[in-house]
């Protein structure tokens, strides 16, 4: 006679742990992919992945002991860390996660995230673990808005295999891209690499070339928008052609396109070196927004030369500050602004909802 023999999986208890051990123990029991790296610093609870060319996140977490009752506000504490910081501007994770004792929950970094962390009426140097500043609840109550409908929650007593199924099927190392994405939270660090390592390759006088309104913003972007060789978008000042750049030099006196070659001084070597580990060009969806986003990589003086100064990062803020008073939290939806006088746009940063801003200038 067969006997049957079942096997039941005995509720998770961390009720009786403290913020440490329940880290350590969520990291045994959930993320026990040996090739993720566990860490913490300002951030809790960090898994990363050691790529050949970098260390890429996989998870940022805040944990909380006990049955601290409202995941919510560990949301809030991360992203105001995340953002006093300026960590999502490298290489982010694919998802955030607060947890207790008792659940773990789950909210995809993506475009919401993203706005969060950009929103110009969020006050990123307050401390983050003080729940109690009028800070603190604003921005708790912007997370509850945009974010909380989008979040994954998992009750370790009852749903302690389905959150593993979830961690293995979007969390685990096989997933992984082997080239290094490019989206609109990196791009910039990725050109602060850019410049120490591919700039002094191109044989260009860079101080000439500056005065005469030629930026390097404008060769990294054209690297940085190409597939394989070739940049994908021909209306850019600069495109790369194979082992070259053509900088438009606008018509010449016979009425045709003028365009110079620059060419490298290393026969290409650290150019190619450099971009084998990057996935070009960066996805359709982020090609337009790095675009917009070209001011960050013009240099100061530039932006100051060409009207940005009139505009300082003080009185920016300010005036996007003074329009939410005015017309309410949701201005950006329900309003057009045009910046009359842009220049380089410097009044317009931070505002999120480009189908409604407007800007008229004398700039070319």
């Amino acid at each position: 006679m067969k006997t049957k023999r079942w096997c039941f999986e005995m509720p998770l208890d961390f009720s009786n742990l403290n913020e440490e051990p329940l880290k350590i123990q969520i990291k045994a029991e959930f993320f026990k992919d040996k090739k993720f790296l566990y860490s913490e610093d300002k951030i809790d609870f960090m898994l990363s992945y050691q790529h050949p060319n970098a260390t890429l996140p996989i998870l940022w977490g805040e944990a909380k002991r006990g049955d601290f009752d409202d995941l919510d506000k560990a949301f809030t504490q991360l992203l105001l860390t995340i953002g006093k910081h300026k960590f999502h501007a490298h290489h982010t994770p694919p998802y955030l996660c607060a947890f207790n004792a008792f659940r773990m929950e789950f909210i995809a970094f993506n475009d919401t995230i993203t706005s969060f962390l950009y929103k110009s009426d969020i006050d990123f140097s307050i401390p983050p673990s003080n729940h109690n500043t009028e800070g603190f609840k604003h921005a708790l109550d912007a997370f509850k808005a945009m974010c909380k409908p989008h979040k994954l929650v998992f009750d370790f007593k009852t749903q302690s295999q389905e959150c593993k199924e979830f961690i293995k099927n979007h969390l685990n190392s096989s997933h992984l891209h082997n080239k290094i994405q490019i989206d609109k939270n990196n791009f910039f660090t990725i050109y602060q690499k850019w410049l120490e390592i591919v700039k002094p390759t191109i044989d260009i006088n860079w101080e000439v070339a500056k005065a005469k309104g030629i930026l390097d913003a404008d060769y990294y972007l054209a690297d940085l928008l190409s597939d394989g060789d070739k940049t994908i978008i021909e209306k850019l000042h600069t495109i790369l052609r194979s082992s070259h750049y053509k900088l438009n030099r606008g018509v010449n006196e016979l009425g045709k396109m003028d365009f110079m070659e620059v060419g490298f001084t290393d026969s290409q070597q650290a150019h190619q070196e450099f971009w084998s580990v990057y996935e070009r060009p960066p996805k359709l969806e982020f090609q337009a927004s790095i675009l917009e986003r070209r001011d960050l990589l013009v240099p100061s003086d530039v932006r100051e030369r060409k009207g940005a100064y009139f505009t300082p990062k003080i009185w920016v803020e300010k005036s996007q500050e003074y329009l939410a008073k005015a017309l309410g939290q949701d201005y950006q939806e329900d309003y057009i602004i045009w910046d009359c006088a842009g220049g380089t746009g410097n009044l317009l940063r931070g505002l999120l909802n480009k189908a409604n801003l407007y800007l008229s200038t004398l700039d070319s």
